[in-house]
Order: C-alpha cells, then sequence, then structure tokens
C-alpha cells in the first residue's frame, strides 16, 4: 500500500476548488454569450427580411440576385451574428476543458 504525500492531497484540493470556480466564472460567461448570440442572431434574420422585402421588385432579377442583394445590405449584421455565435462556441469548449481536468483531478 502506497502513502499518500498529504500536501500533495491538499494541492488537489485547491486546483479543485480553484476550478470549480473558473467553471462557475464560464458558465456565467457561456449564458451570457448565449443571450448575445441570440440577440445578434435576431437582429441579423430581421434586417436580411427587411432588405429581401426591399429588392423584391427588382426588375430582371433572379431570385438569387436578390438574395445577394439582400445579403450584402446586411453582411454586417451576418457578421455579429457569426462572431456572437463564435464566441458562445470558444466559451462552450473552454467550460468543457475545465471539466475534463477536474474529471482527471478527482480520479
Amino acid at each position: 500500500m502506497r502513502d499518500v504525500d498529504p500536501t500533495a492531497q491538499v494541492q488537489v484540493e485547491r486546483e479543485i476548488l480553484r476550478l470549480s470556480g473558473v467553471l462557475t466564472e464560464i458558465t456565467e460567461d457561456i449564458a451570457e454569450a448565449a443571450v448575445e448570440a441570440a440577440k445578434s442572431d435576431v437582429d441579423y434574420k430581421r434586417w436580411h427580411a427587411k432588405a429581401t422585402l426591399q429588392f423584391r421588385f427588382e426588375k430582371d432579377s433572379t431570385v438569387a440576385t436578390r438574395e445577394a442583394l439582400a445579403f450584402d445590405a446586411c453582411a454586417s449584421e451576418f457578421e455579429a451574428a457569426k462572431v456572437t455565435e463564435a464566441v458562445y462556441r470558444g466559451l462552450q469548449e473552454k467550460g468543457r476543458n475545465v471539466r475534463a481536468q477536474l474529471d482527471a483531478l478527482r480520479s
């Protein structure tokens, strides 16, 4: 039977507490990022719908042309939606990584 180093055990427990705190912060950040991503997505869809309606009577244009014009008109909203989605997904991955570290310490 192996003797357990009490200082090592204390260090592990401290690291578990630290990572638990980090995970709590990340979870809060994920919640905020999810709201921002949802708002950005709604903004993009709203602006895209308005732009689509704006170009619906373009003479001699195809559906694809009107769609391209609508997309061009709201490209910045599309970019914002994609960026906020990327932040949200990045935070999710960060949370998974911290959870994996916690699981490793618990074993």
